[in-house]
C-alpha cells in the first residue's frame, strides 16, 4: 500500500473549498489524469453519491463518497481493476482561508504490486500536484 499526504492553505473558506471538491463536474479541474468522469446517482453530492470515469493509466475506476461531513472533512473511495484508492479531504478554518490535507492510499493490483516502490514518490507527487490546482482553481 502507498500513503501520501499533502497541505495546502487556501484564500477561500471552508464551505466553498468542501464543495469545489465535492462536485463532480469539477474534479477534471484538479485532478489531470481523470476523463469523463460521470455521477451516476442523481442530486448533490452526499454520502452514497457515485461517479464512474476514465482515469490515465488506470482505466475505468468507480467513486463513491463514503464521508461527507460539510464543511470539514470529505473522503472519496474508489476501486479499478488495476488499484483501489482512497482520498481522504480534510478542511479547517485558517484565518480568512482554509487549510486543506489531502491524504489517501493506493493498493496496487497485479503486477503493479511488484512496482510499489518505484511509484510511491509518483504517486506521493500526484497528491500535491491535485492540492495545488485544487488551489490554484479557487484562486
Amino acid at each position: 500500500m502507498i500513503e501520501a499526504a499533502s497541505v495546502e492553505t487556501l484564500v477561500a473558506p471552508p464551505e466553498q473549498v468542501f464543495d469545489f471538491v465535492a462536485d463532480v463536474s469539477n474534479q477534471a479541474m484538479w485532478n489531470k489524469d481523470v476523463t469523463n468522469l460521470v455521477q451516476l446517482t442523481e442530486g448533490q453530492p452526499r454520502v452514497g453519491t457515485r461517479m464512474t470515469g476514465e482515469f490515465n493509466r488506470l482505466g475505468r475506476i468507480d467513486t463513491e463518497i463514503t464521508v461527507f461531513e460539510r464543511p470539514s472533512r470529505l473522503v472519496l473511495s474508489s476501486t479499478g481493476a488495476q488499484a483501489d484508492m482512497t482520498l481522504d479531504f480534510r478542511f479547517a478554518p485558517d484565518g480568512d482561508g482554509t487549510r486543506m490535507t489531502v491524504s489517501g492510499a493506493v493498493s496496487l493490483k497485479g503486477g503493479l504490486r511488484f512496482m510499489e516502490a518505484a511509484l510511491r514518490g509518483p504517486v506521493a507527487q500526484q497528491y500535491a500536484d491535485r492540492a495545488r490546482a485544487i488551489k490554484t482553481a479557487l484562486a
